[in-house]
């Protein structure tokens, strides 16, 4: 009894056996990925492969495929992408993939992607638990800070700011800069230095806001991306806008200054929406910058999902300036001052911005002189013309 109770469970258990094969089969045939290969669309996966070799290729398939989808976004959209010849980019990464097909090594590979694009912007981040719920940072937000300099300069440090233009710590940091370019022109400033040296970025618009009384209506800069239309940031003296659609409302449209003398101070450490506020100065005649090029990253980044939660930051758009110049790395001042090993020297950056702000006002002064004396010989002349004209006209009636 035994022996053939074993052996009918011998039968059972080959009979169960070649029925899970056969039904792993049936699936395999049914499954819509085991096509003939030339089912495939051209961008598709391959077809699965031997049952014997099922488990080797399918590790390698999916980063493949993963590597290429963050290689395509690299190539047609990053504005650094004519840096790299991507036939010969995607042979090299490819190649190492297959050597050590693995996730882990993909996202690697897009990583040295970045540093072939020399892209500043370029991150890969991990996968957040949960993005939406993220609550604002906590405690007082960073602002804007400044103080009255001699001769009627306002001084207004600019530091880093993040969020959404609609964000509180956008708003406490727009207003806190109104308050102060409002309180430094009622108290007589006639010209200015913006501080941009510790801005390593953020959110651009609280900053332009901060800064709007500074600022002439019409356009301010504009984003281009690598391929079609600019995108171009306007002012109207109440609020800026992105293509006429408005992004962030100025709290105090009623501080207004009309051309201003506008010092402005960069150092390395001037990054990303620092080195756009920068911009959004540039092209007039009356400002200039003082201190060190900017860490160059004057682009706006952008991101993208990948597959496995990661998101993939790069940077999609240029800066661009009010006369349609375009920067893609790091902003040269107009004045280079080099900085001191110690502090000892002072703040040299400032004493330079303060003896030019200084020379311009002695200039304006100087032209308003002669204007004024221009003004004055030309009422003289027509007091004489008039006065010659009657008495030309008393010795002919005479």
């Amino acid at each position: 009894m035994i022996r053939k109770r074993e052996r009918h469970e011998s039968v059972g258990r080959a009979v169960r056996s070649t029925t899970v094969l056969l039904g792993f089969l049936a699936l395999l045939v049914a499954s819509p990925d085991h096509q003939p290969a030339a089912a495939h669309p051209a961008n598709a996966l391959p077809a699965w492969p031997a049952l014997g070799e099922a488990r080797r290729t399918d590790r390698a398939v999916a980063p493949a495929a993963y590597l290429s989808h963050a290689l395509d976004v690299l190539q047609t959209r990053d504005v650094f992408a004519g840096r790299v010849n991507w036939t010969e980019e995607r042979r090299k990464l490819e190649t190492l993939l297959s050597q050590r097909p693995s996730m882990s090594t993909a996202r690697s590979l897009i990583e040295q992607a970045f540093v072939d694009l020399n892209d500043g912007h370029a991150a890969l981040r991990p996968p957040k638990a949960d993005s939406a719920t993220e609550p604002e940072p906590v405690g007082a937000p960073i602002v804007p800070h400044g103080r009255m300099l001699a001769s009627r300069v306002g001084y207004v440090l600019l530091p880093a700011v993040s969020g959404d233009p609609d964000s509180r710590a956008a708003g406490a940091y727009a207003a806190r800069g109104e308050q102060l370019v409002k309180a430094f022109a009622n108290r007589g400033a006639t010209s200015w230095v913006v501080d941009l040296r510790y801005n390593t970025g953020g959110d651009v618009y609280p900053m332009l806001v901060a800064v709007a009384g500074l600022l002439p209506p019409g356009r301010v800069l504009a984003f281009q991306p690598r391929v079609g239309a600019r995108t171009w940031v306007t002012y109207d003296l109440a609020a800026f806008y992105a293509n006429n659609v408005k992004i962030m409302s100025s709290p105090s449209p009623e501080v207004r200054l009309r051309r201003p003398v506008v010092a402005i101070l960069t150092s390395s450490q001037t990054a990303s929406s620092g080195e756009a506020t920068l911009i959004a100065f540039l092209g007039q005649p009356n400002v200039r910058t003082f201190g060190q090029p900017t860490y160059g990253v004057p682009n706006a980044p952008t991101t993208v999902n990948l597959s496995d939660g990661y998101v993939m930051e790069y940077s999609a758009e240029s800066d661009v300036d009010r006369t349609g110049r375009l920067y893609n790395g790091p902003v040269a001042p107009d004045q280079v001052v080099a900085v001191p090993k110690n502090f000892v020297a002072g703040d040299r950056e400032l004493h330079a911005a303060e003896q030019w702000i200084a020379g311009r006002n002695q200039q304006r002064q100087l032209w308003m002189w002669v204007a004024a004396l221009t003004l004055v010989a030309v009422c003289l002349g027509l007091v004489l013309a008039y006065l010659g004209h009657r008495r030309s006209r008393s010795s002919r009636g005479g």
